[in-house]
């Protein structure tokens, strides 16, 4: 006996255990009872229905002709760990590398930004000489930081030799986790977005506390704090310098170690050098370059790799 029955829902099914039928729309549940039954077809309205007439199977038994086995469930989680396992690390690096640069973008243009600002007060970068910060090196850099930093960046704690490590790391690691910096008197900074920055001041002449031929104060700068992170050189310390006053090449005051002048302004360390340094100077050069097998202050000079690169992390970056 054949019935056709009503349509109910546009995806369920029905079944009458009086009459013994059943209809679906689900494919699955039609290939279950196809073994055990005739069917006949009709058409209503453009919609295919399907009536049965089935012999004594019960809902219970229909059910588990459609249900996964266990061994099947544990073969697909395998497959989806072991998928997982192969992409993670991958996702997650590019994650990291992604967040990496946005942050160390940020504060290059903070500090940019902080810089402008104290021109409009003390006079063009170029102007700017240790001589009139002091009369020694403690009273220089305490003018310097409070005056032409602090004053225009929002910070949450300043600190010294005391407490740096609220701040910042003391000790400056190179790419392959190696000493590389660690000053003997310490002055940073915590900001308020949660940058880290030690300063380290160059090209003062120790004798009458001028400038002598390259006067700059170097940033080491924390992109996710001391307490975060590798806290190495091109992971997440960056070294951001500002050059001001006379700049001239090394050899122009008599010695040969630096052949390039640098330009007046704030560089990411590697850039702003007269001529500028190339791509491949940049990841080679002995002092500084962004490679793991630079003996000297290797890593210095990658954040103006990424800067070069248009702010990206490229394949032959050393991020691992």
């Amino acid at each position: 006996m054949i019935k056709l029955f009503k349509k109910v829902d546009n995806v369920g099914w029905t079944f009458s255990p009086t009459l013994k039928y059943c209809w679906g729309r689900n494919p699955n549940l039609q290939k279950a009872i196809s073994y055990a039954s005739r069917k006949t077809t009709r058409h209503v309205k453009g919609d295919l229905v399907h009536a049965f007439i089935l012999p004594e199977v019960t809902i219970l038994q229909l059910a588990s002709k459609v249900a996964f086995t266990l061994a099947e469930v544990l073969i697909t989680l395998g497959i989806i760990g072991v998928v997982a396992a192969m992409t993670l690390p991958t996702l997650i690096a590019n994650y990291q590398k992604k967040e990496t640069v946005v942050r160390l973008q940020k504060i290059y243009s903070q500090l940019n930004q902080v810089i402008k600002l104290a021109e409009a007060e003390h006079g063009s970068i170029d102007s700017w000489n240790y001589a009139n910060m002091g009369s020694n090196i403690n009273e220089i850099k305490e003018y310097f930081l409070n005056n032409y930093i602090i004053k225009h960046i929002k910070i949450l704690k300043k600190c010294d030799s005391s407490n740096i490590s609220e701040c910042i790391t003391p000790k400056i690691m190179d790419l392959n986790g190696k000493l590389m910096y660690e000053p003997s008197t310490k002055i940073g900074i915590f900001t308020q977005d949660g940058y880290g920055i030690l300063f380290w001041f160059g090209g003062i002449n120790t004798s009458d506390n001028t400038s002598t031929y390259s006067p700059h104060v170097h940033f080491f700068v924390d992109i996710n704090g001391p307490k975060n992170g590798e806290n190495r050189l091109g992971k997440d310390i960056f070294m951001i310098s500002a050059f001001f006053g006379p700049q001239l090449a090394q050899e122009d005051n008599g010695t040969t170690s630096e052949t390039r002048p640098k330009r007046s302004g704030v560089y990411l360390y590697g850039n702003g050098w007269q001529p500028e340094l190339t791509r491949d100077e940049l990841l080679t050069t002995s002092y500084g370059g962004c490679n793991k097998t630079i003996p000297t202050y290797g890593g210095a000079m990658c954040g103006a790799l990424i800067q070069r690169d248009g702010w990206e992390i490229k394949d032959d970056y050393p991020w691992r």
